[in-house]
């Protein structure tokens, strides 16, 4: 499937939707990821949302797709806010799994 197929027919957006309802299931409570996103000193253009988040990590792997470049890539602080994102998730997200 083109890469611009996957934002053109709704699958982002999907993939969003389907993000914010599995973090309950991956998030530990005793260390919540949205308060350490929130609390770190080094955070760029936040205060963030679970809806927010997800959606700016949803352009993982789409970094080719028009949408894209038009909407983060051409854009310094969409840019640099999905950069964040995208590290903070890889980073900070609870990954207890078995």
């Amino acid at each position: 499937m083109k890469k611009d197929a996957f934002t053109t027919l709704g699958y982002r957006d999907n993939m969003i939707q389907d993000l914010i309802d599995i973090h309950p299931l991956l998030n530990n409570s005793s260390d919540d990821f949205l308060t350490n996103v929130n609390s770190d000193p080094n955070i760029v253009g936040g205060p963030y949302t679970i809806p927010q988040i997800m959606d700016y990590y949803s352009w993982v792997g789409l970094e080719e797709t028009q949408d894209y470049i038009n909407n983060v890539a051409n854009d310094s602080v969409e840019l640099s806010k999905k950069q964040y994102i995208e590290d903070v998730v890889n980073t900070m997200y609870n990954q207890d799994c078995n």
